[in-house]
């Protein structure tokens, strides 16, 4: 069997790894839903290079519509409705070693070209992991490195925290949409008013629904975010849902519990070759809690608010081959840079403290 020599073998894993960039990208990024949405989303920005990204927030209503008859006036007035916002970019690099004695070893052809594959699985593998996980994250792991996710801007606690630096305890406009009041009965539904919510406390839900009564409770829930967030003009089609995999699964039993009642089905592109179900035709994307999907919370997320920035020069791209001056190793980085901003936090929903069927 002929044997290949290491500029040979060189050229061959450079050739390999620009060949399946398209590869990674399909299988890691792309493979995870809510990644997937967000970059083929219209909202999607690309910029290339730079440090942070500039990009405004709305922070108040304009209020300057009125009607008016003979002899009215007009009194225009400045209001500062928008503000400016900036969010840093991040990246994060994984690499594929291939060590000398390896080439050596995996001399021919057929076991170089097993060996790189094997390079390059790993790398997906790894690479998709730590994806996923950011995916539904805050953005403070690895030292606050990591891009931040759903976690982070549609977060748990509300009335609590930052928001790009805006305190979220009295800049009311920084929250995301949430069930206020002692009780659901006495909710006032969410901080419709950017200026003053009727009230601070989100409401824990509870049951998804009860089977004795055969009603479904989540769909109550979910009806009036909906409306309190899209029914003011807002596309459907913008949105997805984001729950972890045990409130899914709670969702599914609804015609089990509730007979007469049929969910909704979508079979798109936020999945992995599976038939998925929808609320008002929304997909609703799920994982498990190890994979980062908190427990028992759902998201509504409206992705023409939420735009993925991507920079174009290092996303998914490949760093030259590197050899370090003490080892007999050659080391390949792919880096991947980008980050997630909310740029309107009360057009995304946030049910919390919601728990299985009751009997």
């Amino acid at each position: 069997m002929p044997t290949l020599t290491l500029d040979q073998k060189d050229e061959l894993v450079a050739s390999t790894f620009d060949r399946m960039s398209p590869e990674i990208i399909n299988h890691t990024i792309l493979g995870i839903p809510i990644y997937r949405k967000l970059l083929e989303s219209p909202y999607r920005q690309t910029v290339t290079g730079g440090y942070r990204v500039r990009f405004p927030i709305v922070i108040d209503n304009n209020e300057s519509f009125g009607w008016f008859g003979w002899g009215h006036t007009f009194d225009p007035q400045p209001r500062e409705i928008m503000a400016w916002s900036y969010a840093t970019l991040k990246q994060g690099a994984g690499d594929y070693t291939i060590e000398w004695l390896e080439k050596q070893i995996n001399s021919g052809p057929e076991a170089f070209v097993s060996l790189v594959n094997a390079k390059k699985q790993d790398l997906i593998q790894s690479v998709r992991q730590t994806l996923n996980n950011n995916a539904w994250g805050d953005g403070t792991g690895a030292g606050a490195t990591e891009p931040t996710g759903l976690q982070g801007n549609i977060t748990a606690t509300p009335t609590s925290g930052t928001y790009l630096g805006f305190d979220r305890s009295t800049e009311f406009w920084a929250r995301p949409w949430y069930f206020n009041g002692a009780s659901i009965a006495a909710s006032t539904h969410g901080p419709h008013d950017l200026n003053a919510p009727q009230d601070n406390s989100p409401v824990a839900l509870g049951a998804v629904g009860d089977i004795s009564d055969k009603y479904a409770l989540i769909e109550d829930y979910l009806q009036v975010a909906w409306d309190s967030i899209l029914m003011d003009g807002e596309s459907a089609a913008d949105v997805f849902h984001a729950v972890d995999t045990k409130l899914y699964h709670d969702y599914l039993k609804i015609p089990r519990y509730c007979p007469g009642y049929e969910l909704g089905v979508h079979d798109g592109t936020f999945n992995l070759g599976y038939t998925g179900v929808t609320f008002m035709g929304a997909p609703i994307i799920h994982d498990t809690e190890i994979n980062g999907a908190p427990s028992y919370e759902w998201r509504i997320v409206n992705t023409k608010y939420m735009p993925m920035i991507v920079d174009g020069s290092a996303f998914f791209e490949w760093v030259a081959p590197r050899s370090p001056y003490d080892a007999l190793v050659t080391a390949q980085f792919l880096l991947v840079r980008f980050q997630v901003v909310d740029t309107f936090p009360r057009k995304h929903a946030l049910l919390n403290g919601l728990s299985t069927w009751q009997a």
